[in-house]
């Protein structure tokens, strides 16, 4: 195939990632941790820039044989189905980015595709949730984290201009790869992704043996984020005095416009002190259930949150996999609870845990 034949298919193979664009502008205007992203789509045209000198004087080495060649493309096919089906950006973007590198590999060898890497990586770089996915890996923040990795592939530049890749073999290569997620998995420490038997507590009820509560009102901020899914607020206060916040938002219209209670939170100038899941043993009628849990800090106060999804039947605290499993036939609801932390998390962690038992139906 001819060279211009060869960019033609690259080009058309990269329309899916460019078709999600506008998705990412808008999220770059209305986030305030996905900003700097345009920094990132700069990086990824300057490193493209400087890797192609050494791209155009690379010999091409194809793969030998069909299967070899083109059964990487089913990955970057696979993701960009299920990505349609379920109408998650973030899928479609990796689908989008994967399909045009595993083209590369297929038309010129694995050398241009290596060649490619520091772009391809910055570009994912500045994709929307990229850094949201690497904070809940690594428990640092999302831009924190993105600049490390785009110093990394800018670091790869000069060194693949110094190494002669024609003496890199590609199990020396997954070596290395290897090499680097081994240490980079043991950092991240786990996390739990997991579904658990319903969690759907009825605050409407307002008032428990231990707990008294008002619903609040609806606010233009509240439409403004859940659009026309059902929502609903409420305040309560324990038999201490102790507060607790509680929200419920179901009949989701529309699945995008619920987000991870992160992204909310900085919108509304938290900073974000610890965040992980944690899992609760069973207690007093409550199943054992997974959330999200959140330690957060504004103005010198702290309060302690917790995030899990529902069906009638099953729940989880990973929004991811609440994201990816979604369906508006299950009936799924999200929930939030917060109150304030002083001196003691563990107490705090038992008041809602105790909130959240008093209001399951039986």
């Amino acid at each position: 195939m001819k060279l211009r034949s060869r960019a033609v298919w690259v080009a058309l193979s990269a329309i899916p990632f460019l078709l999600e664009q506008p998705y990412s502008f808008r999220t770059m205007s209305t986030t305030p941790t996905e900003r700097w992203n345009w920094c990132f789509l700069c990086g990824a045209l300057a490193l493209a820039a400087l890797m192609a000198p050494k791209w155009l004087s690379t010999k091409s080495k194809p793969p030998v044989g069909a299967l070899q060649k083109w059964l990487p493309l089913l990955l970057p096919l696979a993701l960009l189905v299920f990505g349609y089906i379920r109408h998650i950006h973030m899928v479609i973007l990796a689908g989008g980015l994967l399909l045009p590198g595993c083209l590369i590999y297929a038309l010129w060898g694995w050398r241009h595709l290596l060649l490619c890497l520091p772009p391809l990586g910055m570009l994912a770089l500045a994709c929307p949730s990229v850094g949201y996915l690497l904070s809940l890996a690594f428990s640092y923040g999302e831009v924190t984290l993105k600049t490390i990795l785009a110093a990394l592939l800018t670091v790869m530049v000069p060194i693949l201009y110094l190494v002669h890749l024609e003496k890199v073999t590609p199990k020396a290569l997954a070596f290395s790869i290897l090499a680097l997620l081994v240490p980079a998995l043991y950092l991240s420490g786990g996390r739990s992704i997991s579904l658990q038997p319903a969690v759907l507590p009825v605050f409407s009820r307002l008032i428990t043996n231990d707990f008294r509560g008002v619903q609040e009102m609806d606010n233009d901020s509240d439409r403004t984020f859940f659009g026309d899914s059902k929502s609903e607020r409420f305040q309560f206060v324990d038999a201490t005095g102790t507060s607790i916040g509680a929200l419920h938002v179901w009949d989701i219209a529309d699945v995008h416009k619920i987000h991870p209670t992160a992204f909310c939170l900085r919108v509304g100038a938290y900073r974000l002190l610890q965040e992980k899941t944690l899992h609760l043993p069973a207690k007093e009628g409550l199943p054992a259930m997974d959330v999200l849990e959140i330690l957060a800090e504004r103005q010198g106060r702290r309060r302690l949150f917790w995030q899990w999804y529902s069906t009638p039947s099953r729940s989880t605290g990973s929004f991811l996999l609440f994201r990816t499993i979604f369906s508006q036939k299950d009936n799924w609801s999200a929930f939030i609870v917060d109150t304030p932390v002083g001196d003691s998390l563990e107490e705090r962690r038992e008041t809602l845990h105790r909130f959240v038992a008093a209001f399951m139906e039986n």
